[in-house]
């Protein structure tokens, strides 16, 4: 006997080199010879690093638990189901893993070219636990969410049978999430039924098979016909042989074939699945006839036998995309009864949001009251941008405000909102910059009011201040703790609340009616209830035309393949500010109608309304414009101090004034979607990028007035993907692993537009489509850096009784070398940490800053990041200042004390305050004090270390005389 290996080396989409060599690898590990390639049969080559190998062990070793006793479980015997547990109110718990190599079978079953876990699994995994639970009928079983598998992946899987109630019935519910996230809203509900302990009666199929005046129905076609409809079936699942029609009941004879192996299921999934296909020849079950329909809720299900290869179906119709099922073995007895399945439709949009959640969920924006609620009112110094009745209020509770200034309101004679967010956004960006940079402002922290400016946090009553959220978020991101964003509604009972909100940690805030929220990034619920179109639909049509902005870049492109591939677009409109002569313009328009669509490629300025009305103008009526997606957009970061009005009019134009202007020009067309290509650098607030957050604030805010107005409206609040655009192209390894590590992983282009596909087919107006690591968030909150706005996603660990000692904290315990030491190597960490290396070790100490490859940007990150350690107020020009590590090493020390002579220090200049405010110098003297003061301070930080045990002794023993005789011999020194 031997066995053969089929192993695939295409796959669409990954039809390159790379899949060649990993089905050579894989056709390697079932014995198969394979002549790889050398250097003299293959044009790839891999450049090897300069420096020498680094010989570091890159694989994990970690010990596993083979014997689930140990943990507390009882081990059971099923392919699916490996661990069970008793809970103390008799509640049973059943566990177990998905995946591809443990259940290779499942390949087999794809809808709409996504691998499904059948329907007829729940059902098996459903009577298993009846079984464990002293039950044998399965009342009901509704099916609420697919499970998807990606070829990679792997899915946990928990069926809870709860304790009866007083009929003895129990609750049956599953539930699955992919490894790995291991947060309490990971876990999807997939299925929920009752479970009793009276079967159904079920006697032997008696008489011939098939009966007398059954007539054959020919099977030829089936499974090609199932497949150009999107339900495609591999050799596990073709298990229909012969069908007959007996009247309204159709009759099938199905087998497991010899490739799958049964198992040790009840009922081999595969093989009841097969036994459902002949429901194709049921009057209303053609497959051409209606799409895709699946099991959704299964009634009066009784297993009264087990280990069956061969099948004989009964499908009876018992209502509409309803029937009966009566399933014997080959010799008539009874294996499965079922009282009455029901069938409805599924979508390729439904199995994206479903596929997207299950790898990287939608996320949205949700304003929750804080977890930790600020006590008592905020005691530091504020200045206020805002209205004064705020100041007011402020003053009156006691808080130490001072206004700084007022954003202009919005103009009563009609200003459209673009504008107003260019103008109100130039005119704080110059407030923010000479607030940060007032040294005499050092200690006061900055409060930016607006009110009716948060999308999607009740009325927007000013879409034009909406950007300057995404400009100040970019501020906090660069300035950690002097900034803080307050939306209000002006009423005299929410000014009462802010002084106590300001108290708190939040960076940003919501005051409605005296109620206080913060921004939480939440994973977004699928909710059909207000979608946008009804179940089932497409949002675009195939006689409409699409227009897309930014039409000829990486993004649109990608998309526009996608429109025609996956929802039959067959006219596009795609408009750039350079038309046909952009780069690749040609190629594209010409492959788009190689997959069958007309295409137009404009040259146009969206953000020039004219021209935008006069392409708009072109468009025949006959296929008039039913879609916008707006994925235009240019980039010109910066941090924030090097910005300017122009820089951020030049950002703003192409996202917000298009936006606004295909708003104007299409809200009276009847269209499906209007899509916009918003970013996760508004909701975030990257560093740098304070111009691109204000611009993708407007598009989130857009989406929900136009939604408010009852028109179509998505924004997307992107991630970064994969796929190199014009905006992203240009970002090296070192940008790669900073956006790493605040928790931002590329996307590939399938999973992108799979994020596209959710969204189109879930209800809300915005959401973030960005792929988050959740990993690196714990790891974040576990050194208490998570942004705020991301709090929602992982927990947050209490810091009570935790020791959260700081460099300063630290160092207290060590001796001066040792202080040193210290510094250095919590610099060198924080270097290696900003810049993606391996560790401290990789650092030189007196390398430069700009040698090791610091930009503005890792400027600031690390920055902040060593302020936060330290305890210390830094400059932003901390890296100009002192240019290696080595000598920020020096300064820290300096800063930080330096060692057991500062207590001394300390004393000694507390003792000569007060001798020198008890003096009465004349204007002549007191000028001469400070000048020699001025002098010694500008010494100390020129030598950044504290004085030795010899001068700290003659320090605490000199008089007032001998300490201006120093500080006179020094002076003497400098001006020499």
């Amino acid at each position: 006997h031997t066995t053969g290996h089929t192993i695939g080396t295409l796959r669409r989409d990954h039809g390159n080199l790379t899949r060649l060599l990993t089905s050579a690898a894989q056709a390697h590990t079932t014995g198969t010879t394979i002549t790889w390639p050398t250097t003299e049969n293959t044009t790839v080559a891999t450049d090897l690093p300069t420096y020498p190998f680094q010989h570091e062990s890159y694989w994990l070793h970690t010990p596993t638990t083979t014997d689930l006793t140990t943990t507390g479980l009882h081990p059971l015997d099923h392919p699916i189901l490996t661990a069970t547990t008793t809970l103390p109110d008799g509640t049973h718990l059943l566990t177990g893993t998905l995946t591809h190599s443990r259940h290779p079978w499942l390949t087999d079953h794809t809808v709409h070219d996504t691998t499904l876990l059948p329907g007829t699994a729940f059902i098996e995994l459903a009577l298993h636990a009846a079984t464990l639970a002293g039950c044998e009928h399965l009342e009901d079983l509704i099916l609420e969410a697919p499970i998807t598998l990606a070829e990679d992946e792997t899915a946990q899987l928990q069926v809870r049978v709860d304790a009866p109630d007083g009929d003895g019935r129990r609750a049956v519910t599953v539930h699955s999430r992919p490894a790995g996230l291991n947060t309490v809203d990971s876990w999807v509900r997939n299925a929920h039924g009752t479970l009793s302990t009276a079967a159904s009666a079920a006697t032997a199929d008696a008489g011939a098979w098939p009966p007398a005046g059954a007539v054959p129905v020919d099977t030829g076609r089936l499974y090609q016909d199932l497949t150009a409809v999107g339900l495609t079936y591999g050799p596990v699942f073709q298990g229909l042989r012969t069908a007959w029609r007996h009247g309204d009941t159709v009759l099938a004879e199905v087998i497991l074939p010899p490739e799958a192996v049964h198992d040790g299921f009840g009922v081999h999934p595969a093989l009841l699945d097969a036994a459902l296909h002949a429901i194709a020849f049921t009057a209303e079950g053609g497959a051409e006839s209606a799409g895709i329909h699946l099991p959704f809720n299964w009634t009066g299900v009784s297993l009264h036998a087990a280990d069956a290869q061969t099948l004989r179906v009964r499908i009876t119709p018992v209502g509409s995309r309803e029937v009966a099922l009566r399933i014997s073995d080959q010799n008539g007895r009874p294996v499965v009864t079922v009282d009455s399945l029901t069938l409805r439709p599924i979508t390729p949009e439904q199995l994206a949001a479903v596929r997207t959640s299950r790898r990287d969920p939608l996320h949205r924006i949700e304003w929750t009251a804080p977890a930790s609620p600020a006590a008592g009112a905020a005691t530091e110094p504020w200045a206020v941008i805002g209205a004064a009745d705020l100041v007011a209020a402020l003053q009156e509770a006691g808080l130490d405000a001072r206004s700084y200034g007022e954003l202009a309101t919005p103009d009563a004679a009609g200003t459209e909102p673009a504008a107003r967010a260019r103008a109100v956004t130039g005119q704080l960006l110059g407030l923010v910059q000479e607030f940060l940079a007032d040294q005499e402002l050092a200690e006061h922290r900055l409060l930016i009011a607006t009110s009716g400016a948060v999308p999607g946090a009740g009325e927007l009553h000013d879409l034009g201040a909406a950007a300057l959220w995404g400009l100040v978020r970019s501020a906090q991101s660069e300035n950690p703790g002097r900034l803080v964003l307050l939306d209000h509604d002006g009423r005299q009972e929410s000014y009462r609340a802010v002084p106590t909100a300001l108290a708190g940690d939040e960076p940003q805030l919501l005051v409605r009616d005296g109620a206080v929220s913060a921004p939480r990034v939440t994973r977004a619920t699928m909710d059909r209830a207000d979608a946008e179109q009804p179940a089932g639909a497409a949002p675009f049509g195939p006689e409409g035309t699409v227009l897309i902005t930014g039409g000829t870049g990486t993004l649109a492109a990608l998309t526009a393949r996608h429109l025609i591939s996956r929802y039959g677009v067959r006219r596009l409109l795609l408009l750039s500010r350079r038309g046909l002569a952009a780069d690749g313009a040609a190629d594209l328009a010409a492959d788009l109608q190689r997959l069958g669509a007309e295409v137009t490629v404009a040259a146009c300025d969206a953000a020039d309304r004219a021209a935008l009305a006069e392409v708009l103008a072109t468009v025949p009526e006959e296929h008039p414009v039913t879609a916008v997606i707006h994925a235009a957009g240019v980039l010109d970061d910066g941090t924030l101090p090097s910005l300017t009005g122009e820089r951020l009019d030049a950002v703003l134009r192409p996202k917000a004034d298009a936006a606004w202007n295909l708003h104007k020009l299409t809200e009276h067309l009847d269209l499906t979607a209007f899509v916009l290509f918003s970013s996760l650098a508004g909701t975030l607030g990257n560093p740098g990028q304070a111009g691109y957050a204000a611009a993708n604030v407007f598009l989130d805010a857009l989406a929900e007035h136009r939604r408010a107005a009852g028109l179509p409206a998505l924004s997307l609040a992107w991630g970064l993907w994969e796929e190199g655009s014009g905006l992203t192209g240009e970002l090296v390894k070192a940008d790669l692993a900073r956006l790493a590590g605040r928790g931002l992983a590329a996307m590939p282009t399938e999973q992108a537009l799979d994020f596209l596909d959710a969204a189109l087919a879930a209800g809300r107006p915005t959401y973030i489509t960005a792929r988050l690591s959740l990993p690196v968030l714990r790891r974040q909150a576990a050194a208490g850096t998570l942004p705020a706005v991301l709090r929602g996603l992982v927990p947050v660990p209490s810091r009570a009784g935790e020791s959260t000692a700081g460099l300063p904290e630290r160092l207290a315990a060590l001796a001066p070398e040792e202080q040193r030491g210290l510094i250095l190597a919590t610099v060198r960490g924080q270097i290696a940490a900003v810049l993606g290396h391996r560790g401290a070790d990789a650092i030189d100490p007196d390398r430069r800053f700009q040698e090791l490859g610091f930009d503005s940007l890792t400027a600031v990150e690390f920055r902040n990041r060593l302020a936060a350690d330290a305890g210390l107020k830094l400059p932003a020009t901390l890296v100009f200042d002192h240019p290696t590590a080595a000598a920020l090493t020096e300064y820290l020390l300096g800063k930080l004390g330096g060692g057991t002579a500062e207590p001394a220090a300390l004393a000694e200049l507390a003792r000569l305050e007060a001798d020198l405010l008890g003096m009465a110098p004349d204007s002549s003297g007191r000028a001469r004090i400070a000048v020699r003061l001025r002098t010694l301070l500008a010494r100390l930080d020129e030598a950044a270390a504290p004085a030795g045990p010899a001068a700290e002794d003659r320090l605490r023993s000199a008089t007032t005389d001998e300490v201006f005789d120093f500080i006179d011999r020094e002076l003497g020194r400098a001006l020499q």
